[in-house]
This record gives structure tokens, sequence and C-alpha cells, in this order.
């Protein structure tokens, strides 16, 4: 259906299990790395590394792939660049229209297709600012991991009507506009 395109150039650590590239399949801007087990196998599941706002996506990829390797786990790391997604803590809109989390969807979709086989679970991490977009992500998209590990948010979206977005739940309708 797509195919990875290389969009810019990385040099890749010495892994023995792993290989990488940046790359922006066709019709989604959302560049990314994508860590697989070694030796061809099919993934048991799949790790989403997300970023905080230093962007260091290339550093989540360095960390995790080698351990989810050895279990048998890809590792997928969007890169929500500070041009396309200046606000993507928050799930607002990026500079072309487009809402963070739409689009890792739209990515999360094409590697189930084309790289995991079916019900592989999903399990979303992140740090700091990637913790921030994970947690408001799942609030809104429950079905899309089976899990996530969250670390240092800062501040959270907790689960309460009574609270407006983002720090809560409440005045939904009017943050859907916002977002």
């Amino acid at each position: 259906m797509g195919a990875l395109i290389p969009s810019e150039a990385v040099a890749a650590p010495a892994w023995p299990t792993t290989r990488r590239c940046w790359a922006a399949r066709a019709g989604n801007a959302l560049p990314h790395l994508l860590a697989m087990p070694p030796g061809g196998m099919a993934p048991r599941g799949l790790v989403v590394a997300v970023h905080g706002i230093s962007r260091n996506a290339a550093e989540h990829i360095d960390l995790l792939a080698p351990p989810a390797a050895r279990h048998g786990f890809a590792v997928l790391a969007p890169l929500l660049s500070s041009n396309a997604f200046p606000r993507y803590q928050r799930l607002a809109r990026g500079s072309d229209g487009r809402r963070p989390d739409h689009a890792l969807i739209d990515l999360l979709d094409w590697v189930r297709r084309n790289h995991l086989p079916p019900c592989a679970p999903t399990v979303l991490v992140g740090y700091s600012g990637g913790a921030q977009f994970a947690h408001r992500f799942l609030l809104k998209h429950p079905g899309e991991s089976s899990s996530a590990l969250l670390g240092a948010a800062g501040w959270y979206t907790w689960p309460d009507p009574a609270v407006r977005f983002p720090y809560g739940v409440g005045g939904r309708e009017e943050a859907e506009e916002r977002l």
C-alpha cells in the first residue's frame, strides 16, 4: 500500500538487531523511525515512543529498540516537528490544520497493515511532553493502545468533566472546535 520512502538520511548506530531510517509515506507527512526485530521475523507487537519537546525521536529509538527487539517488538518513533505541530502535547492542530493525534493514527494504521500480525499489542510510551501527548491521545482514542508507560508529564488532563480542557475533559465540544 505504501512504501517507506527515505526523507532524510540518518546515521545508524551499530545495532545488531534493528534497522532504521527517517521516512515519510506518500500521503502522510509525519516522519518517523521504525526499528524492526532481527532476521525478518514478524513483530509480536509495537512500542510507540513519543518524544518530548526536545523532539529526540532518534534517542528514543536508540534506547528502546534493543530491548524491544529482544522481546520481538518493533519500535515506532514519530517525529512531531516544532514547525508542523508546535503544540502537539495538547493535541492542538498543526500548521497545516491537521491534529497530531490524527496524524499518528494514520501512521499506526499503515504500520499495522504492513508490518504487524493481526491483533498485535501496541504499547504507547511517552516522557515529559511525550507523556502529555500520550495520555491525552489515549483519552481521545482509548482503543489505539493496549497499554501505556508515561513519565514526568508535568501536568495532566484529569477525567473530570467539571474541569475545562486541557486540565480536565470539561468543555469538550468547545475544545474539539479549538483542537
